[in-house]
């Protein structure tokens, strides 16, 4: 806690002075800086407050201006310290205590003022239910530039949000903290949002062809560079009746017929006209 308190520890010098010597130390939504707001008391006001109530064994309240937020302090003090309180019960018993006093003299009293504001707050759509548990909240802060909370943590003590039977709210005064620096509040209504598990880094897929697409992409990019369409290729042609040919090519070559042993009479004759052709006789006529 005491890292997240840094900030308004750094302000506290200015904080302390009166507003007309503060110097606007403070960054605001806007980016501009403004003078810090005191949410403090001095220190030995503190040490003074806190030997008071070990002696007694009474709360002192450290908001002296009556209104909502000392209200609500006062009721948990009255109603009992370091114990939960219901939502109606302590609104039963601030109702009480602001009735009882009137910021103004001809104007209402402070519950009424409460119930009923016309300052143009945030809180002003919010019904007296939900104003108090606002305040509740908000008094809970104890880190930033506005701290409302820090004079309880000062002494000790925090304001405390549970959570009842059938969900209602508990508020309970907790002074058992042994330092400034220990004070936690605790708000069983503000639930944690869990993180989510990181998940393992997984590579990102190739797209399915992309070495098809860059060539296509590239084919397309030097046609445009040369400005003629490419000659798709010609498929070679297949030799007509390749297999045919090839098939007689394979088929052995028919054989001559072999001559006869003795020839024939025919044979004999023509054979002897030529041979007498040959030497000039005339063939015999026998």
């Amino acid at each position: 806690m005491a890292n997240k308190q840094r900030k308004y520890k750094e302000v506290l010098p200015q904080a302390h002075k009166p507003m007309k010597e503060r110097k606007a130390t403070v960054k605001g939504r806007d980016g501009s800086l403004r003078k810090a707001r005191n949410y403090a008391m001095d220190d030995g006001e503190a040490r003074k407050l806190r030997a008071q109530f070990r002696k007694t064994g009474e709360f002192p309240n450290p908001f002296r201006k009556a209104g909502a937020y000392q209200a609500f302090v006062q009721s948990l003090i009255d109603l009992g310290v370091d114990k939960r309180h219901t939502f109606s019960a302590v609104k039963k018993q601030m109702t009480k205590l602001m009735k009882a006093h009137k910021p103004k003299e001809d104007g209402p009293n402070g519950w009424d003022a409460f119930q009923s504001p016309s300052n143009g707050k945030p809180d002003v759509g919010k019904d007296v239910n939900g104003r108090i548990i606002q305040n509740a909240e908000v008094l809970q802060r104890l880190t930033g530039y506005h701290p409302y909370g820090w004079k309880l943590s000062q002494l000790h003590a925090c304001i405390d949000i549970h959570e009842g039977k059938g969900g209602q709210r508990m508020f309970s005064l907790n002074t058992t903290a042994k330092s400034q620096d220990a004070v936690s509040p605790v708000n069983e209504f503000r639930r944690v949002r869990k993180a989510k598990p990181k998940t393992a880094a997984t590579k990102p897929r190739k797209a399915a062809g992309s070495k098809k697409t860059a060539k296509k992409v590239a084919k397309k990019t030097a046609k445009k560079a040369t400005g003629s369409k490419a000659k798709p290729k010609a498929k070679p042609k297949k030799a007509t009746g390749s297999k045919k040919t090839a098939k007689k090519a394979s088929k052995p070559a028919a054989k001559a017929p072999e001559p006869s042993a003795e020839p024939s009479a025919d044979d004999q004759a023509a054979a002897a006209a030529a041979a007498a052709a040959l030497t000039g006789a005339q063939p015999s006529t026998d």
